[in-house]
């Protein structure tokens, strides 16, 4: 078969088709083969694979037709479905950085879709402090195209965007990191704008040349000219005075291509931002004019395909998928190195836990029995033509929750070796949890857990805190060990009557 082992091929799939490219090297990168599938109308709509059906069977042929069946694939996300974020995180000890990332996406980070899968690049450190630029992409739209790439035998190793590309495309061999600098590349149906800060893309921006009125791939109109020269002077406008205040600004733009297309813009751009360099593409990495003229529209399957460059390495590949096989082996080390401790735990919590219930159900029962003589005194005064108490009794209850039964659902959920030090219920309908756990991971997931309660309408994650880990003789042969990791969270209560089983569900984060 072709193409197979460790050569890497870059595919790119957007509402025309899919296209693909692999590399071949001499003195600089080539395009040694590519290819072109075109897309039925109604396969995909708004980078959107709306009818995966309708295109699978003639993507099968075509992957065999084009021998690349068994190949390693980069993949391109369209730049539509990737949503960039700036973030400080208050720590700079790797180790935990990227578990409190994942605090941060779940509990603050507004995302415009659910089950986010996403990869960081770290901008800078302070004595405090880690400032990451955040890159996600919704689930749905990976699975659904990884799942038509994998039934055609193609082994889709490693999930990009086009920025990432086109850096590596232009960038590389650069001794210094690119900032303040525009990047415009034309494609067939849509223009993509790129701001690079500081070696990264910290903008993105998809506009539809369709949209625009009597496109033509590979040449731009009068009209379309004008529309996108006012478009791309708001981006910069919102680049120099949204982004950083009036701090910084674009001094320099590429722009790639069609040759005739990107002439015409270049000359426009040129008139309406006399203060920005305007230039042509050079595209270091690969030999010159390679994409000048028909291996044009293969600029961003060529730039996927090229190695990996280590400081810009973003991978939006879901990591369970990923990482489960490699993580094995260590998952094995670990558990062995920490069986001992957790066996002491478990036997602690066991018995501590007994004791508990054990004073729970007694409390129970004592308020029971006290409602009971209550209850009997009221009816027996009913009798004496007074309103009717138990009626209010009942009325009463129907206003009170089984306080027993979230305690119980909050417990169950627990994560192993994670327990709860208080818990509170205010007249507000919200419950507040204090809780201590083993590892900085199972916040987030207890969290998660916590949004699909029954009785939950909101949780929010209020505190967390890192202390010492002291382990003390209990004085009968046990041990106890204080929990590393404290959190507390803040869980609104649905309306009552309202609690209705939820289905699990999992997460789409990267952990």
């Amino acid at each position: 078969m072709f193409l197979t082992g460790s050569k890497m091929i870059g595919l790119t799939i957007d509402e025309t088709g899919i296209r693909y490219a692999s590399l071949r090297k001499k003195k600089a990168w080539t395009i040694d083969r590519s290819g072109f599938l075109a897309f039925p109308s109604g396969i995909m709509v708004d980078d959107q694979l709306t009818n995966a059906d309708g295109i699978r069977g003639a993507f099968k042929k075509w992957v065999n037709k084009e021998k690349l069946a068994g190949a390693n694939v980069t993949l391109a996300v369209p730049t539509s479905q990737i949503i960039v974020r700036k973030m400080r995180i208050p720590s700079t000890n790797t180790k935990e950085l990227r578990h409190l990332i994942e605090l941060e996406v779940e509990t603050t980070l507004h995302l415009p879709f659910e089950e986010p899968v996403y990869d960081y690049l770290i901008m800078s450190k302070d004595e405090e402090s880690t400032h990451v630029l955040i890159f996600a992409a919704p689930l749905k739209w990976i699975r659904s195209i990884v799942d038509l790439l994998q039934e055609a035998r193609l082994r889709v190793k490693m999930i990009s965007f086009p920025a990432a590309a086109l850096a590596r495309s232009i960038f590389t061999q650069q001794a210094e990191k690119t900032s303040e600098t525009m990047v415009v590349h034309l494609g067939e149906s849509t223009l993509e704008i790129f701001m690079f800060h500081e070696g990264s893309p910290i903008f993105m921006r998809t506009i539809s040349l369709q949209e625009l009125g009597g496109h033509e791939p590979g040449k731009l109109s009068e009209h379309q000219v004008g529309e996108l020269t006012a478009e791309i002077s708001r981006i910069l406008n919102f680049y120099q005075f949204g982004l950083h205040e009036g701090a910084s600004q674009i001094t320099k733009a590429i722009v790639a291509g069609a040759p005739a297309a990107k002439a015409s813009l270049i000359a426009a751009l040129s008139e309406a931002q006399p203060d920005i360099d305007m230039s042509d593409t050079a595209f270091r990495a690969f030999e010159p004019n390679l994409f000048a003229g028909r291996q044009g529209a293969y600029l961003l399957p060529a730039g996927l395909a090229l190695p990996q460059d280590s400081s810009f390495k973003i991978n939006l590949m879901p990591r369970r998928a990923t990482s489960e096989s490699k993580r094995f082996p260590s998952i094995i080390v670990a558990a062995l190195s920490v069986w001992l401790l957790l066996a002491a735990l478990s036997g602690y919590s066991y018995f501590s836990n007994r004791a508990e219930d054990a004073n729970h159900t007694d409390t129970v029962q004592r308020l029971n029995d006290q409602i009971a003589l209550l209850s009997n005194q009221l009816a027996s005064s009913a009798q004496s033509g007074q309103s009717n108490p138990l009626a209010e009794i009942e009325a009463i209850k129907n206003k009170q929750r089984d306080v027993v039964a979230i305690a119980r659902e909050l417990d169950q959920k627990l994560p192993a070796g994670a327990d709860i030090r208080t818990i509170s219920i205010t007249g507000q309908g919200q419950v507040a949890i204090s809780a201590g756990f083993i590892k900085l991971g199972d916040i987030s997931r207890y969290l998660f857990d916590l949004h699909r309660m029954t009785f939950a309408q909101d949780a929010i994650l209020q505190t967390m805190s890192r202390s010492e880990i002291i382990a003390t003789s209990t004085g009968n042969g046990g041990v106890s060990v204080t929990k590393p990791y404290s959190a507390t969270f803040t869980v609104k209560l649905k309306p009552l009557g309202s609690e209705t089983e939820k289905e699990e569900e999992t997460d789409g984060t990267a952990k």
